[in-house]
């Protein structure tokens, strides 16, 4: 059978290195032949994976950015700004993680709160789980698929930024514990994201 094509969209990993961190080639090797994808790249793939980073960069969705937001990943902006929304156009599979996530929100209209003011975060590991996931009304797909092993699904939590509106068209799949969302999909694309990192967990 021949293998999927995955893509991560890389960036900068070090002062003299671009690419991917283990994790995300390990984990996403699972499922298909991965390859990394610059900045400026439009390739056919059967899924495009946007990574975790830096800070959205907040004048996409009109905001003053507040003294706790971060300086945003130039290559991952370039490449939401200019490549990613001919991905979403040609409905190329998209999944995201945390920044991801965050980032297919702020595409299709939605905003980002900006700073958590209390929010469980890993912070003995990047592995450690520290809350669980609520499914919503509108995840019967992902009660089936994540919720069907033990009817609960604990996670590891790596942000301090979270979705405060959803865009145009997408629905929360699942939140946490208090209240933030963990997971979103389109209602018409094949489009998903998390805010939690499945790599670390080894998760799928």
């Amino acid at each position: 059978m021949k293998k999927k094509k995955i893509h991560i969209v890389g960036w900068k990993t070090g002062d003299n290195s671009f690419g991917v961190t283990v994790p995300y080639y390990e984990f996403f090797s699972q499922f298909g032949e991965v390859t990394i994808l610059s900045p400026g790249q439009f390739v056919e793939t059967d899924l495009l994976v946007l990574p975790g980073g830096l800070d959205v960069d907040t004048a996409r969705y009109g905001e003053v950015p507040s003294l706790n937001t971060s300086n945003s990943n130039v290559i991952l902006e370039y490449f939401d700004k200019n490549i990613l929304p001919k991905y979403i156009d040609s409905n190329t599979k998209i999944f995201g993680i945390c920044r991801g996530l965050q980032t297919l929100n702020v595409y299709f209209g939605g905003n980002l709160t900006q700073n958590l003011i209390y929010h469980e975060y890993s912070s003995t590991s990047r592995d450690q789980r520290v809350h669980e996931l609520i499914a919503t009304d509108t995840s019967m797909r992902v009660k089936e698929h994540f919720f069907k092993r033990n009817g609960k699904y604990k996670v590891n939590s790596l942000h301090h930024q979270s979705v405060d509106v959803l865009g145009k068209d997408l629905v929360c799949m699942f939140k946490s514990e208090d209240g933030i969302i963990e997971g979103i999909m389109h209602t018409e694309k094949p489009i998903a994201a998390v805010q939690y990192h499945p790599k670390v967990l080894g998760l799928c």
